[in-house]
């Protein structure tokens, strides 16, 4: 049975559930990827998605974009613990890969098969004022499950 009272706060809690919703609450994550990938965007000074789950022996596609004013870089440790091939503009890289370094309004498509288990980093290496991007906040983490 309703009493015919109002909250004020009620709209204020629900309008900020919504908002949280809409924002991940408070991470942003891509869980699995399709065939296209998962969209990660670089800007300054943070990936978004800046958490990533995949699972191992699984392919992994990660599309980089650049949509930052500034060049940014993307490196992790899991680019160098299994193959990896890098495609840009029609150019394609592969072999052992470190990193890869995009122009604003470039994208390239990272393509790996992880071997192993585990979380491992990925970061920009970029100076700005004597600080990497990474020190700044522009890192992130993909959880290979077994």
């Amino acid at each position: 049975m309703r009493s015919g009272r109002t909250f004020p706060w009620t709209g204020l809690a629900v309008g900020l559930g919504v908002l949280v919703a809409a924002l991940g609450g408070g991470q942003h994550a891509a869980r699995g990827t399709s065939s296209k990938g998962v969209v990660v965007e670089a800007r300054e000074f943070a990936f978004v998605p800046s958490r990533i789950t995949a699972r191992r022996g699984s392919p992994l596609v990660l599309r980089i974009r650049n949509v930052g004013k500034q060049k940014h870089d993307f490196l992790s440790s899991l680019l160098r613990s299994g193959e990896a091939e890098v495609t840009a503009a029609g150019v394609t890289v592969e072999g052992e890969i470190e990193e890869v370094e995009l122009e604003p309004g470039a994208e390239a498509v990272i393509r790996m098969l992880p071997k192993r288990a585990g979380t491992f980093e990925f970061w920009c290496s970029v100076l700005e004022g004597g600080r990497l991007h990474r020190d700044l906040g522009m890192r992130g983490l993909i959880r290979v499950a077994p």
